[in-house]
C-alpha cells in the first residue's frame, strides 16, 4: 500500500467518519509518518464510511475493529494493520502499525466515565463501584474479547492522572521542586487560622501524578492552610525516603531545636509570604534575621511575594545569610511585558549567585486561558539568562486558583521555556540535584 501510494501521489483516497475525528486524523498522523500523499473523504459517520469502501467508493481507511471486523472475518476487507501499541485479541495475526515500520502511527480509542465537580463523594463511590464490578464480570470481559476491547478499571485518582498525561518526556531523576499536600483533614486537621480551606490533596494522589509524569524527585512546600503544623509534609518526605525534601512554614522565632528536627526529617528550607490573600505573617527583617541560623543547618530561604513589593524587598533580600529561592517567577503580571520594572528588578536579584528562581507558575502570572502563552517569555528569558539556577515545579494542587489547570499542559510548556534537552536536564535534574542534595539522607 505504502509503495504503490508512493508511486502514485493522490491517487488512493481514504474515508473516516468526519473530518477532524480520530479516524481522520489516525490516517493523516500516518501519511505524515510514511511520507505519502492520500486523499481525504470525510462522511457523517463510520457507517456509510464503511458502506462505501465496501462498495469501492474508497480505497482505505483506519475504523474502530468492531466496526469492520464482521468484514474482515468475511474476508471482504483486508487488515493490514492495528494502530494499537499491541496486536488485537481478534486479530492475532494482524502485526501493529510499529510493527511494519511505523511506530509513531498510534491511535487508540477508550472511554472513561466522568461526573460533575459537584457530585458528593459518597454518590461517585456508588458509581464508581458498580462501574468496577461491571468491568469485572466474566460476561462483559467475553464480550469485550470478540470485539479486542480491553476492560481496564481504576482508581479516581489513577483517571485523572491518565487524563493529564504529557507528550513530552520528562529526563530520568527530574524533579518538580513545588507542590503542596493538603490532609487529608481527619488525619492532619487545617489550622484554625488558616487563610483558605482547601479540599484534600493527600500524599498518595501526589505519588500517582509523579509516577505518570515521570517525575523522581520532589519538593514538597507547607502550605498556610496547615499553618506551623509541618506534619502532613514530614509524612510524605518519610514515604519517599530521600528522594522528596521539603521546605517548611515556621515562626521567625523557631527554636534551634525544632529547627534541628525538621532537618533530620527531611527539610531544608524556610518559606516566608508576602501575599495578602495568604495573611499577614512575619516581616521581611524577621525572616532575614532568621537566615543567619538557617546557614547553621545549610538551608535556604524561600520567599513568595507579589511583584509590587519587589523593590521593597530586594535590599532586605540581598542581605539573606543563607541562598534565596523566589517563587514564581516573581509573580510578575504577563500582561505588561519583558520591560516592566519588577521583572528587571527580578532580573538584577537574579545576577546574584546566592539567588534562584522558581519558572513555575506560569497560569499565575498570565493573564490568557490555557496555555498561558503570556507567561513563556519571562520563564524563557530565566533559563536562557541563568540556567544553572533556576527551577520548575508544577505547584500542584494549584490552590487559590478559579480554573486548575492541566498538569499535562504544564509540563508540555517545558519544551517551550526550555527548548533544548540540555536546558530541560539542567532545570529538571542537574540544578535541583545540585541545590536539594538528592538523594537526601534522613536522620532516624
Amino acid at each position: 500500500l505504502i509503495a504503490y501510494a508512493r508511486a502514485n501521489p493522490g491517487k488512493i483516497n481514504f474515508g473516516s467518519a468526519g473530518a477532524g475525528g480520530i479516524t481522520h486524523l489516525a490516517c493523516e498522523l500516518l501519511k505524515a509518518e510514511a511520507r505519502v500523499d492520500l486523499f481525504h473523504v470525510p462522511y457523517k459517520g463510520a457507517a456509510p464510511a464503511v458502506s462505501d469502501l465496501l462498495g469501492g467508493q474508497v480505497n482505505m481507511g483506519i475504523f474502530d475493529i468492531p466496526v469492520v471486523l464482521p468484514h474482515i472475518q468475511s474476508g471482504k476487507f483486508k487488515a493490514l494493520a492495528v494502530t494499537s501499541a499491541k496486536r488485537a485479541p481478534s486479530l492475532p495475526g494482524v502485526p501493529t502499525t510499529a510493527e511494519t515500520g511505523y511506530p509513531k502511527v498510534i491511535s487508540d480509542n477508550w472511554y472513561g466515565l466522568v461526573a460533575p465537580a459537584a457530585t458528593p463523594p459518597a454518590v461517585l463511590k456508588r458509581i464508581h463501584d458498580a462501574a468496577v464490578a461491571a468491568l469485572r464480570s466474566p460476561a462483559l470481559l467475553d464480550q469485550f474479547a470478540k470485539v479486542s476491547g480491553i476492560a481496564f478499571p481504576s482508581t479516581p485518582a489513577e483517571y485523572a492522572a491518565f487524563l493529564c498525561r504529557p507528550k513530552l518526556k520528562l529526563p530520568a531523576g527530574a524533579c518538580d521542586a513545588h507542590v503542596h499536600v493538603f490532609g487529608p483533614k481527619v488525619i492532619f486537621p487545617f489550622a484554625e487560622s488558616r487563610p483558605f480551606t482547601p479540599a484534600d490533596a493527600p500524599k498518595e494522589k501526589l505519588f500517582a501524578l509523579h509516577a505518570m509524569l515521570g517525575i523522581g524527585h520532589c519538593v514538597i512546600v507547607q502550605s498556610t492552610c496547615h499553618g506551623f503544623d509541618n506534619r502532613v509534609v514530614a509524612d510524605a518526605i518519610a514515604a519517599k525516603k530521600g528522594d522528596y525534601c521539603g521546605v517548611a512554614l515556621v515562626p521567625a522565632t523557631v527554636e534551634d531545636a525544632e529547627l534541628r528536627r525538621l532537618d533530620a526529617l527531611g527539610f531544608c528550607g524556610v518559606r516566608f509570604n508576602f501575599m495578602k490573600h495568604l495573611g499577614k505573617g512575619a516581616g521581611i527583617e524577621a525572616a532575614i534575621d532568621l537566615s543567619a541560623r538557617l546557614a547553621k543547618l545549610g538551608w535556604h530561604l524561600q520567599v513568595h511575594f507579589d511583584a509590587s513589593l519587589i523593590e521593597e524587598l530586594a535590599p532586605w533580600l540581598k542581605r539573606s545569610a543563607v541562598p534565596v529561592v523566589i517563587d514564581h517567577m516573581g509573580r510578575v503580571d504577563a500582561s505588561l511585558g519583558l520591560e516592566q520594572p519588577a521583572f528587571r528588578r527580578l532580573l538584577d536579584l537574579m545576577r546574584d549567585p546566592r539567588f534562584w528562581v522558581k519558572v513555575s507558575g506560569s497560569e499565575r502570572i498570565s493573564r490568557e486561558a490555557a496555555p498561558w502563552e503570556d507567561a513563556i517569555p519571562f520563564a524563557r528569558t530565566l533559563v536562557a539568562e541563568f540556567p544553572e539556577r533556576t527551577l520548575w515545579g508544577s505547584d500542584w494542587p494549584h490552590p487559590n486558583l478559579a480554573a486548575v489547570p492541566d498538569d499535562g499542559v504544564l509540563v508540555d510548556l517545558l519544551s517551550e521555556i526550555a527548548p533544548s534537552e540540555a536546558q530541560r536536564r539542567a532545570l529538571l535534574v542537574e540544578n535541583p540535584k545540585r541545590f536539594y542534595r538528592f538523594p537526601r539522607k534522613l536522620k532516624p
